[in-house]
């Protein structure tokens, strides 16, 4: 025996599919109360909201966010997705929480999440660059050290998913799908590295949500007893904009740095780390730029970076 889905129902279950919620994702904030949800959806949805409250109780709060749509022009068919972005406020600091993220049309399934903690909260960080989707070995690992609560947050620094833009974007879903186990529980910040230069950065600037308003390039945030500082340094080698970035950049650090290093501050946070995709140097066997004496981020971030090593050695 056969049956036969009349065709108003495939339509109606193809309609849902599409506004389903996927690659969810926490990011941090300038202020530790606050966490920003992101999330895709391929149809845009009448709202952008995150239901939420503490763990085991009642989702009893409600955030509404915003949508952008990032149309991606690259592969055989191209596709439109749509960015959802929530920032919720007034958390409790190492806190557990329930969420969902949705909208009427869709709801995602319920995520749980721990806060961030602030001043002398110990906080132990997942570091690591050059993370593809496929042969991405590592992720069942974070994956475990996310369940488990061992880690309060993820720092990639570059080079995502090998690469975010590949087959229309298609390989940038695969990849934030399947970190989504880590990355819906803990923060998951990034930086930019060479492979994401496709479109002026376009899938790294659209899919991410970090602090700021700076394309997600550069960016600081504190957690724990440390200041966090993230920098692009592709600025140094795809000079799409000439050298205006550089520059917003460098002005950008001064400042932070500045009051990074008051006395109030050092005070509560005495550590300043930096990330970035591309290091000064480096002792591999290869032409890579860190490898030559004179290279190209030492010599273009040169006065920044002792800027950086002078805060160090206080």
């Amino acid at each position: 025996m056969q049956f036969l889905l009349p065709l108003f129902c495939v339509v109606a279950i193809s309609e849902w599919a599409l506004t389903a919620p996927e690659q969810v994702m926490i990011a941090a904030t300038e202020q530790y109360s606050e966490l920003v949800i992101t999330w895709v959806t391929f149809e845009s949805t009448s709202t952008s909201q995150v239901l939420y409250g503490l763990n085991g109780g009642p989702l009893s709060n409600v955030a509404y966010g915003s949508e952008t749509e990032f149309v991606h022009k690259e592969g055989k068919k191209p596709l439109t997705r749509y960015i959802h972005r929530v920032n919720l406020t007034n958390l409790l600091p190492l806190t557990k929480y329930d969420y969902m993220c949705g909208s009427l049309a869709n709801w995602s399934k319920l995520f749980t999440m721990r806060t961030l903690g602030d001043g002398t909260s110990p906080t132990t960080l997942a570091v690591f660059g050059d993370l593809g989707y496929k042969n991405g070995q590592s992720i069942y690992s974070l994956i475990s050290e996310a369940t488990n609560g061992t880690i309060d947050g993820v720092l990639h620094c570059g080079d995502i998913a090998y690469n975010l833009f590949n087959d229309g974007g298609r390989n940038g879903d695969d990849f934030l799908n399947a970190i989504e186990p880590i990355s819906s529980k803990v923060p998951y910040m990034v930086a930019p590295g060479n492979h994401e230069w496709l479109h002026n950065f376009s899938d790294y600037q659209y899919r991410f949500s970090m602090p700021g308003n700076t394309f997600n390039g550069y960016y600081s945030w504190n957690v724990g007893s440390a200041h966090i500082i993230s920098l692009t340094t592709e600025i140094y080698f795809f000079l799409w904009d000439g050298i205006d970035l550089i520059k917003q950049q460098y002005d950008w650090l001064v400042q932070d740095l500045q009051k990074a290093t008051s006395k109030e501050q050092r005070a509560k946070y005495p550590w300043i780390i930096t990330m970035a995709h591309h290091p000064m140097y480096c002792s591999t066997t290869d032409e890579d730029d860190c490898n030559h004496r004179d290279s190209v981020v030492s010599r273009a971030g040169g006065v920044v970076w002792m800027f950086v090593c002078g805060v160090c050695s206080i």
